[in-house]
């Protein structure tokens, strides 16, 4: 019996190792989670239409290049990039974000990979409405901010032979 005994402790340790083990991996860092909460501000001023709300999630020096070639630097030029495209073709739209890897790069920097998906935009026809991103972020007095912006839109068929799925109105 005291095998048995020795068994069902040496169970129960690595029982409760494994779900302290799993319950640590299913909980992102501090960094992660702020910098979650940085993408769900950028949804919710993008969606309700506030062009200042999203330039202020930018350092003041960041940058953003827009899928048509723009270029964008401080919170001036992309305040006003966004005040434009949310009043015309990008009016009453909807922005969706999905993180895919955050690499913290020490205490204050992070690179940021995900997609992208607009929905509602007065485009013309073939438009891109959704792709990839890449975005580098600083932490400064405590806050994550946007220093590089980078959405793309890769060839459909490169993307999805090297397993990433682009997301598309038809994949929600």
């Amino acid at each position: 019996m005291a095998n048995a005994g020795n068994i069902l402790r040496v169970g129960l340790i690595l029982t409760l190792s494994l779900g302290a083990i799993s319950f640590a991996v299913a909980q992102p860092t501090s960094h992660e989670a702020a910098i979650q909460k940085l993408w769900r501000d950028y949804e919710t001023a993008y969606n309700s239409g506030d062009a200042a709300a999203l330039a202020l999630l930018w350092d003041k020096e960041g940058d953003l290049f827009s899928l048509s070639g723009g270029i964008f630097t401080g919170r001036k030029e992309i305040q006003a990039f966004f005040s434009q495209a949310l009043s015309k073709n990008y009016k009453d739209s909807q922005f969706h974000l999905t993180i895919d890897k955050v690499r913290i790069l020490g205490d204050n920097a992070a690179v940021v990979d995900g997609t992208w998906r607009i929905t509602g935009d007065t485009l013309p026809q073939g438009y891109p409405s959704s792709g990839i991103y890449t975005q580098v972020l600083v932490r400064t007095k405590g806050d994550w901010r946007i220093v590089v912006a980078r959405p793309s839109v890769p060839l459909r068929g490169h993307t999805r032979r090297h397993g990433r799925k682009i997301p598309t109105e038809s994949t929600e």
